[in-house]
């Protein structure tokens, strides 16, 4: 799992965003196999790159943007990107976080950044749901709820990944940090770290 989050000079919430990729990965025989990834990334439907989201109270159709999108609005001109991670989660999380993309790709759930009125039915499952970026990556039915207050941007990704400590492989059994760099390539390629631009 790795954490991503990117904001302008300005600490603008409408430019800021949080998003996350998990992969399933195969290691055996010295080979190491990325099975398939989830990202969720949500944002309304039709953002463009450095597009500034203005209306903050009002639900709207979102998206689930995939990684390379997401890269790409991360590298708009002004915008700084960090990354939390990469590291080895539990098959919980990973199955947890894939239930939730299928959710939101099911048109069930609306985008908005002031979710505090929405956020429990965009969190349980049920319709009528709307949530911003951050709930969309935390909110995973198998975790505590993740009290954000008003924080955007990186340091709020850095609060979800460190919320999800409890799923953290831990120990020898562990993989290395060269190996989870490996797979967090592959998850990219064709993109190349030049690319990203993330610290």
């Amino acid at each position: 799992m790795t954490i991503f989050g990117y904001q302008d000079g300005w600490l603008r919430p409408g430019l800021s965003h949080t998003f996350a990729v998990f992969a399933k990965v195969d290691i055996s025989a010295g080979q190491m196999i990325v099975h398939e990834s989830v990202d969720i990334s949500w944002l309304p439907q039709g953002l463009l790159p450095g597009q500034q989201i203005w209306d903050w109270l009002v639900p709207v159709t979102g998206r689930n943007f995939n990684l390379r999108e997401s890269l790409t609005s991360a590298n708009a001109p002004g915008i700084t990107a960090k990354t939390f991670g990469p590291v080895e989660v539990s098959r919980e999380l990973y199955d947890a976080a894939k239930r939730k993309a299928a959710w939101l790709a099911s048109g069930s759930v609306k985008y908005v950044i002031m979710d505090n009125i929405f956020r429990n039915r965009a969190g349980s499952f049920e319709e009528g749901g709307a949530s911003n970026c951050i709930h969309a990556v935390c909110d995973l039915a198998i975790t505590k709820s993740l009290n954000t207050h008003v924080t955007y941007g990186h340091y709020a990704s850095e609060l979800v990944f460190k919320h999800f400590d409890p799923f953290f492989v831990k120990g020898p059994s562990s993989m290395s940090q060269e190996s989870m760099h490996h797979v967090v390539s592959n998850i990219l390629n064709p993109i190349s770290r030049e690319e990203m631009r993330v610290a």
